[in-house]
Formats: structure tokens, C-alpha cells, sequence
């Protein structure tokens, strides 16, 4: 279900509240832990990934001079 939300002055959206009060709460809980299911799948498939193929030393040495550390 898709909520429907609404532009207030400081510029954050908020869901309409009669909306909310319809959606079943447990159906929110379920897609909470399959999203989180998700995100552990493809955490452990990046891991994989950069055990399996390192990066290099000079992979990411042409971004340096964009980087911006503070003082």
C-alpha cells in the first residue's frame, strides 16, 4: 500500500494520518523483516564479492583530489 503524504513549510512530508490508521500493522512488520532479510543477503554478497575480487591500490587513487577532510 502506498501512502499518500503531504509537503509541510519545512520542506519534510509527512503521511496522512487517516491513511496510516488503515494500513494493517502487521503487514508493515512483515515487509520491515523481508526488507531487512534483503539488505542481510546483500551485505553478505558484497562481502563475498570483495574477499573474492579486492580492490586494488590504485583503484580509487583519481577521486583523492575530490575528497574533502576536515581540518
Amino acid at each position: 500500500m502506498i501512502v499518500e503524504a503531504k509537503k509541510i513549510s519545512n520542506g519534510f512530508f509527512i503521511p496522512m494520518v487517516e491513511e496510516l490508521e488503515k494500513i494493517n500493522k502487521e503487514q508493515i512488520l512483515i515487509r520491515v523483516e523481508i526488507i531487512d532479510s534483503q539488505i542481510n543477503q546483500m551485505e553478505a554478497k558484497h562481502q563475498l564479492g570483495y574477499l573474492s575480487q579486492p580492490v586494488a591500490s590504485n583503484e580509487f587513487h583519481h577521486w583523492e583530489n575530490e575528497q574533502v577532510w576536515g581540518d
